[in-house]
């Protein structure tokens, strides 16, 4: 029952894909759909580096921060190239990592 259990808060938890929009952004999509909370707008994104392999880490401004924010995108590495391509072409002042 656990096993069960740690499976669907997996699936809760964890993003099942990566979206970017018409309208320049970036949207997380998880089991039950998107959490606008995790949209990110392509033009605030200031940095992305790679850390790990199959991790891409995005710094953004958020509209209610006055600091930046991260986060995590865990693609293989052909996605990461096309990612990074992408977002470089919407938004080419984004520094590279």
């Amino acid at each position: 029952i656990s096993a069960v259990f740690y499976v669907f808060v997996s699936f809760l938890i964890f993003p099942l894909k990566y979206v970017m929009t018409s309208e320049n952004t970036l949207e997380t999509y998880f089991l039950f759909g998107r959490r606008k909370s995790r949209t990110i707008k392509i033009d605030t994104i200031l940095e992305m580096k790679i850390e790990k392999i199959g991790q891409l880490t995005i710094r953004y401004m958020k509209d209610s921060s006055s600091q930046p924010a991260s986060v995590v995108l865990e693609l293989s590495d052909q996605d990461i190239k096309k990612v990074q391509h992408e977002l470089l072409k919407r938004n080419p002042v984004i520094s590279l990592g």
